[in-house]
């Protein structure tokens, strides 16, 4: 799917020594080669604590600047896809904010170039030869020479050898991740040669963006079509506002995504739009689970979509207040004090009543309590996805920052929203399957 040269596939599969910090008792990998757990690890460290405050500030600033300078004036003006918008100014800022500005810069094309590998990316995983769809190979192939373009020109303009640290910022390969991947990790693997290392960091792109984004677009069409939730929304992301200049929009970050409606509305996009399979194998012996015999080296795949539409587990309102479990529920992932039929489950692993109080939980709550394993966006175990905390982040920032910018007025004249593009359906995060036509000005605060 990115492009692995052959020696790099190679190492990776000769790597057997496991995720765990304390490598296989039966594997003799050295500890440098051990890809696996150094690359997942490494992700997990600058985008986890400390390490996650700096991205977000900087995708902030930069998501300001691209919303603040486009072309969306305060006059209504027709746009062909709301879509558009986070393919270009959400990318960039994103992009930025993990790699800094030259990628970008050296690469003006490489936006469209990886919407469009992205787009044919169920295909390249399906083994679909080149000749029979050439164009996601070719974005492919400009993306990955591009990569390493911007590989060439960080390593002989950098000259930054200090230790990396999670707060690191190098204006040539972005964020610490990046300079300790190159300067550190890949330099003493000989089989991550230049085509590998950039197959690498097409991997590390694909993921923190083609997920992301799509959830981000649906988090706004949600809260944009209904009135009184863009009411509720506003009110609340007001509330987190840390600069009140529309040109230098800014919030407290941690209270924003602390929020419980902002986090429901968050958790249930998730829930309606990711549908991916979790992939396992057991690598070491046979596994028995129930009634199940799992051989060994033979893949697993869990469907999010089942665990996330499964009837019998979520909470699907009342008779006098029904929330089918196929349609968007801004509040089921919150909890309300006084009232017993609130929550993400059907049943309350603890009664309402039982629960301990402080303060600060005598008002609505945010609650994922009993989901392990019914929501999956991001999988699960020692695979869970690294990076889950700053997309979340991104996330809700991107919305936040979109509905305090500008009017939006959704062109749902063919009947609704746009359908999720089932040809991605396994890989993450649903694209829309065609354009949503709306209106928009920027609004005058």
């Amino acid at each position: 799917m990115f492009g692995f040269p052959k020696s790099a596939s190679s190492f990776y599969l000769a790597d057997d020594s496991g995720l765990s910090s304390i490598p296989h008792p039966d594997s003799n990998v050295p500890p440098d080669h051990r890809i696996d757990y150094l690359t997942h690890s490494s992700v997990a460290r600058f985008l986890t604590g400390t390490g996650l405050r700096p991205l977000s500030l900087r995708f902030m600033r930069n998501l300001a600047e691209q919303l603040s300078n486009n072309h969306i004036g305060h006059d209504w003006e027709n746009l062909s896809d709301l879509y558009s918008i986070f393919r270009t100014d959400v990318l960039r800022a994103a992009l930025k904010a993990a790699f800094g500005s030259y990628i970008l810069s050296l690469n003006p094309e490489f936006c469209q170039d990886f919407w469009t590998y992205d787009e044919g990316l169920p295909l390249l995983a399906k083994g679909v030869p080149r000749w029979l769809t050439p164009a996601p190979y070719k974005a492919r192939d400009k993306c990955l020479e591009n990569i390493k373009k911007w590989h060439h020109f960080a390593k002989g303009a950098s000259h930054n050898t200090k230790d990396v640290s999670v707060d690191d910022w190098d204006p040539y390969f972005g964020a610490g991740v990046m300079r300790y991947r190159q300067q550190e990790l890949y330099s003493k693997m000989e089989a991550m040669d230049a085509d590998g290392i950039a197959s690498e960091d097409l991997g590390l792109i694909w993921a923190a963006n083609a997920n992301a984004i799509p959830s981000a677009f649906w988090f706004l069409i949600e809260i944009f079509r209904s009135p009184s939730l863009l009411l509720r929304v506003r009110s609340e992301v007001e509330s987190c506002l840390s600069q009140s200049s529309t040109a230098e929009m800014a919030f407290d970050i941690a209270k924003l995504c602390e929020n419980p409606l902002l986090q429901s509305i968050y958790a249930e996009t998730l829930r309606l739009r990711v549908w991916q399979f979790v992939i396992r194998s057991p690598d070491r012996a046979d596994v028995n689970v129930g009634d199940w015999l799992f051989p060994k080296n033979k893949l697993i795949a869990i469907s999010s979509y089942t665990a996330h539409m499964d009837k019998a587990a979520w909470n699907t309102g009342t008779d006098e207040d029904p929330h089918p479990i196929e349609e968007f529920w801004p509040d089921r992932f919150i909890v309300y004090p006084d009232d017993s039929t609130s929550g993400p489950l059907k049943t309350s692993p603890t009664p309402r009543d039982e629960r301990p109080k402080t303060p600060s939980q005598h008002g609505p709550k945010f609650s994922t309590e009993g989901l392990a394993g019914i929501w999956i966006p991001y999988g699960g175990g020692q695979r869970m996805c690294p990076g889950r905390h700053f997309a979340k982040q991104e996330i809700i920032l991107t919305c936040a920052m979109m509905s305090m910018m500008f009017d939006i007025d959704l062109d749902t004249s063919g009947g609704s929203i746009p359908e999720s593009d089932m040809r991605g359906f396994g890989f993450g995060a649903m694209k829309p399957k065609s354009q949503l036509p709306c209106r928009i000005r920027r609004r005058v605060r």
